[in-house]
């Protein structure tokens, strides 16, 4: 009996340490400004501009372009990005595989 009690005491204790690691894994607002990595995929639309990053540049991520979309490569002999004047939610599929990124500028929050 003595060892159920145990197990249940130590039972509670791992959810207990289970919520609050979870809790403190949940983004804030001010966490998720910037280009937030949404899908792996395509997204055809009207380029906005290129450039030779990994990653997509946090200073294009402004208000203007809220929503928006940062198609990235960063595994291409020729890395890049391509922005484009498109919502993300509006991404049509194509045949290349990047990685989707949205813009949440911290202005927006």
């Amino acid at each position: 009996m003595e060892s159920r009690q145990v197990g249940m005491a130590s039972g509670s204790a791992a959810r207990c340490a289970l919520l609050c690691i979870l809790a403190g894994l949940l983004p804030t607002p001010a966490a998720i400004a910037g280009w937030v990595l949404v899908a792996e995929g395509d997204c055809i639309g009207p380029q906005l501009q290129g450039g030779a990053r990994k990653e997509p540049d946090e200073a294009l991520c402004t208000r203007e372009l809220a929503g928006k979309t940062a198609l990235c490569f960063p595994q291409s002999c020729n890395p890049g990005c391509q922005y484009i004047d498109l919502p993300t939610g509006q991404c049509l599929p194509g045949a290349d595989t990047g990685l989707i990124y949205t813009c949440v500028p911290e202005t927006a929050r």
